[in-house]
């Protein structure tokens, strides 16, 4: 091929002197903007700014995949302390009077002074507020006993035990800690403290 077979590009920024025009100021980041607009594809994303999202959302959000295993443990918990009162029967089965005459023994259950059964009392009261999930068949009953068994466990005085029992096993945790020098046992490093 010869050079004078060869297209040259037309360049329309050439200055009198041959070389190429340079943009001032503000047309070099105008430029720059352009071109980065142009070069990424923004996905389009479909988001709702709020203060809060649905009940089963927010839920959702509330546990991580680590504590799945928990849930597990904390069913367990409650069926074998649940089992010694209700003789075969459900949670979902009991009148609200039997209900509240077995929080009340929960409740008593944590003021026990062997730190492991009080941790599976405290799993047990967890499994009535995550909303007996076992016995329940569909999203809206879970949700449904979620919040009758939380104003139920409210009104019996169990959210200000639990208050309580956590603020002991911090200061506890403490204690130990600094018995030992070791470092402080952080909330997100134990399931106990959660």
């Amino acid at each position: 091929m010869q050079p004078e077979d060869m297209e040259v590009p037309i360049i329309n920024n050439l200055n009198d002197n041959g070389d190429r025009a340079r943009p001032k100021g503000k047309d070099v980041f105008k430029d720059q903007q352009k071109e980065s607009e142009s070069s990424m594809e923004s996905p389009n994303l479909e988001f709702e700014y709020g203060d809060s999202d649905t009940l089963s959302a927010e839920l959702s959000e509330l546990y991580s995949y680590t504590e799945e295993p928990e849930f597990a443990l904390n069913r367990d918990n409650f069926e074998e302390d649940f089992r010694s009162h209700a003789k075969g029967r459900r949670w979902t089965e009991l009148p609200m009077d039997e209900q509240k005459v077995y929080v009340m023994s929960l409740l008593d259950a944590l003021e026990v002074t062997d730190r492991d059964k009080r941790l599976k009392v405290a799993r047990a009261i967890l499994y009535l507020a995550q909303g007996v999930f076992d016995e329940c068949d569909t999203e809206v009953d879970v949700l449904h006993w979620s919040r009758h068994n939380i104003f139920l466990l409210y009104d019996m005085g169990l959210f200000t035990a639990l208050l309580e029992l956590l603020s002991m096993e911090i200061d506890n945790s403490q204690a130990c800690s600094s018995a030992v020098r070791k470092p402080a046992i952080s909330l997100a490093d134990s399931t106990e403290l959660r």
